[in-house]
C-alpha cells in the first residue's frame, strides 16, 4: 500500500489496499504478542498513513504505540532478537539482534515525530542504552548516515520535549532562557553532525530547529516586546529556510515531496503557520508583502503536492490556507501580537492555536462583512456564537449562510465577497466544528475570550 502511493499501475489498486489493509491491521493487532513484521507494518503506517485520515483523528500515534508497546513485550528494546526474559510460550522467535536494534530504533524515531506534531509528550523510555550505542558507535551494528542524523535529532527533540513539558506544567509559558539554551544545546549537537551533511540531512535539521523555536511563542508573562520580537523574527527565518529547502532544492531535484513521510507535510504545516502568524502581527515592519505573499503560495504549493489522493488532507489543508489567506489580505486586521494562547499542546501548540485564532477571525469577518443578523437574532460575539434565529445555521460559532435573499441591513460595503470561493467543508469537518449544539459538543477551540 505504501508502494501504491505513488507507483500503482491501476488507479483502484490504492483505494482497494487500503480498503482492505485496515481490517487486516485491527486484526493483527489485537492477538499479541506481534511479531517483527507486523510491528514494522505498523510503523510503515505510522509514517505513511492513510489518506483518509482527519486532522484531529490521525490514529499514527496510536500505531506508533502499539509498536513501542509490541516491541517492549519481545524485549526489542534491549538489542536483542531472543531475550530469554522476553520469551513466549507460543511465539516462536527467530529475530536478530540487528533486527531488534534497528526495529527499535525506527519506534524510537516515528514515535518521537508523531507525537512532536500532535502536540503530546512522547516517551522517554524510547531513547535507551541500545539508541545510545548506535549514535555513540559502539554498537556492532553501522548506522546509515541519514538513519543516524534522524536518530540523533530524534533524541535531542525528546530532550527539548520533555523539559518543556516540565516547565509548561509548573507555569503559563516557557522561558525564552530556556529556549535560548536549547539552541545553543542543538547548535552543538549539528557541529557534531556537520560536514557532508546532504540536503535532506539539512532539512531534518531546520525542521528540528523549527520545532525548538516555535516555544518562542509562549512566553512567560510579563516578556518584553522587543526581546519577543526577535525571537519571532528568528523563528520565522528558519520557517522560510526550511519551506525553500524542502519546496525548491529538494523537490526540484530529487522530486522529496512526492514520497515524503505524513510528519514532513506536518512540519510545512508548522512552517507556514509561523509565517503567516508573524506577518499578520505588529511586528511585521521591515517585511515586504510580495515577498511574503509569494512564500506563502510556495508553501501551500508545496503542501498539494504531498498529496497522493484526490480530496486528501494535503488538499483540504492547502485549499483551506490559501481561502483564508486570501481573506486576510482583503483585510486590515492585524494581531496584536504573535503569541499563542495554546501552550500545552508543547510545540504544535502554535498550529493548534492559529487554527483557532482563524475560526474566530472568519467569524469576525462574516459578522462585520455580510451582516447576518436576522430579526430577533443575536450576535455571534466571542462567547463561541449565540443562537441567531433566521435561516442561517449554527455550526460550532460558525454561521453558514442560507443562500436565500442576503439582508442589505448593518453594511454593505460594495466589495467582492471574500467568502465566495471559501471551502467550508474543510473547516467543518477537519477542524472538529461540524456539530450544531455549542453547549453539548466538544470545546476543541477553547472559549472565545479575548486572547
Amino acid at each position: 500500500m505504501t508502494a501504491c502511493r505513488r507507483f500503482s499501475r491501476d488507479d483502484t489498486a490504492f483505494r482497494f489496499l487500503i480498503d482492505s489493509l485496515l481490517p487486516e491491521i485491527w486484526s493483527a493487532i489485537s492477538q499479541p504478542p506481534l511479531d517483527l513484521s507486523v510491528i514494522n507494518a505498523v510503523l510503515l503506517l505510522a509514517t505513511w498513513p492513510f489518506p483518509t485520515i482527519r486532522f484531529l483523528s490521525d490514529p499514527s500515534m496510536i500505531f506508533a504505540g502499539i509498536a513501542m508497546n509490541s516491541s517492549f513485550l519481545m524485549g526489542l528494546h534491549t538489542g536483542r532478537g531472543t531475550h530469554s526474559e522476553f520469551k513466549h510460550a507460543t511465539e516462536v522467535n527467530d529475530t536478530t539482534d540487528e533486527e531488534a536494534t534497528f526495529t527499535w530504533a525506527g519506534c524510537a524515531i516515528i514515535s518521537h515525530r508523531v507525537s512532536a506534531y500532535m502536540g503530546c509528550p512522547s516517551a522517554s523510555s524510547l531513547f535507551n542504552k541500545t539508541v545510545d550505542q548506535l549514535l555513540d558507535g559502539s554498537s556492532q551494528f553501522p548506522l546509515p548516515r541519514y538513519f543516524y542524523l534522524h536518530l540523533e535529532t530524534a533524541r535531542f527533540a525528546n530532550r527539548v520535549s520533555r523539559t518543556m513539558c516540565a516547565s509548561l506544567e509548573e507555569a503559563q509559558g516557557v522561558s525564552h532562557h530556556l529556549v535560548a539554551y536549547m539552541e545553543e544545546e542543538y547548535t552543538k549537537v549539528q557541529r557534531l553532525l556537520y560536514p557532508d551533511n546532504s540536503d535532506l540531512d539539512h532539512f531534518t535539521l531546520l525542521s528540528t530547529l523549527l520545532e525548538i523555536q516555535t516555544y518562542y511563542f509562549m512566553p512567560l508573562p510579563g516578556y518584553s516586546p522587543e526581546l519577543l520580537k526577535r525571537n519571532l523574527i528568528k523563528c520565522y527565518t528558519t520557517a522560510e529556510s526550511l519551506i525553500h529547502q524542502a519546496a525548491s532544492r529538494l523537490h526540484r531535484e530529487t522530486a522529496f515531496l512526492h514520497y515524503a513521510p505524513h510528519f514532513v507535510f506536518r512540519t510545512l504545516l508548522s512552517a507556514i503557520c509561523v509565517v503567516m502568524r508573524v506577518h499578520l502581527s505588529s511586528y511585521t515592519k521591515g517585511f515586504q508583502a510580495d515577498t511574503v505573499d509569494a512564500l506563502i503560495k510556495e508553501a501551500i504549493r508545496a503542501l498539494r503536492i504531498c498529496s497522493v489522493q484526490e480530496g486528501d488532507l494535503h488538499v483540504r489543508c492547502a485549499s483551506m490556507l490559501e481561502s483564508y489567506w486570501e481573506m486576510r489580505k482583503r483585510s486590515n486586521h492585524w494581531c496584536r501580537t504573535g503569541v499563542s494562547v495554546y501552550t500545552h499542546r508543547l510545540g504544535a501548540s502554535l498550529t493548534f492555536d492559529c487554527l483557532r485564532r482563524w475560526k474566530r477571525d472568519v467569524e469576525d469577518a462574516r459578522d462585520s462583512g455580510r451582516g447576518v443578523i436576522g430579526p430577533g437574532g443575536t450576535e455571534g460575539g466571542e462567547d463561541g456564537g449565540k443562537k441567531v434565529e433566521n435561516n442561517n445555521v449554527n455550526v460550532g460559532g460558525v454561521e453558514r449562510v442560507d443562500e436565500g435573499p442576503r439582508p442589505t441591513a448593518n453594511v454593505d460595503l460594495g466589495l467582492a465577497d471574500p467568502f465566495q470561493r471559501f471551502d467550508w467543508s474543510v473547516f467543518m469537518d477537519d477542524f472538529d466544528w461540524s456539530f450544531t449544539n455549542t453547549s453539548t459538543s466538544p470545546a476543541f477551540m477553547g472559549p472565545m475570550g479575548p486572547t
